[in-house]
């Protein structure tokens, strides 16, 4: 075997090593609600979807953020689109709560476009809980007019 052909063969092996590697590795997302201006919308078939504003220092807020952090390290990524439930963004970040998943796209420090997507298993408590706070904490916004 040629020294050219060895060569190729080293750097194949080390890019699919980096790639597999990079795909394979928990994500942690660091989330912080601290002076984000908060907008949330809760959407349920057949209805019209309440929205309004959150303060970053609500029961909704902290609520959020205790979920984010019961969830850290238990993220995986996700490449599905799911159809919106509550639903918590800011200019960081996208958090789609469902019954039995968290759903949050958030964009990586350092990142001005890209989002990352992942998931993580939710229990009914947890969604209850979270989703009663948002919602006794939500300064809802005027509905908007129809045309």
């Amino acid at each position: 075997m040629s020294t050219k052909a060895i060569i190729m063969i080293i750097t194949f092996g080390v890019l699919a090593g980096i790639f597999f590697r990079s795909i394979s590795m928990k994500p942690d997302p660091q989330i912080s609600l601290k002076n984000a201006r908060l907008e949330a919308t809760f959407s349920r078939p057949g209805q019209p979807a309440r929205k309004g504003s959150l303060s970053a220092n609500s029961s909704g807020a902290a609520a959020i953020n205790s979920l984010l952090d019961k969830h850290r390290g238990r993220w995986k990524r996700s490449w599905i689109t799911y159809a919106p439930a509550v639903v918590v963004n800011s200019d960081d970040f996208i958090l789609n709560i469902h019954r039995n998943l968290l759903i949050l796209n958030y964009r990586k420090k350092n990142s001005s476009d890209t989002f990352t997507q992942v998931v993580s298993e939710l229990t009914e408590k947890e969604f209850d809980h979270t989703s009663k706070s948002i919602l006794e904490s939500l300064v809802e916004s005027p509905p908007e007019a129809s045309q």
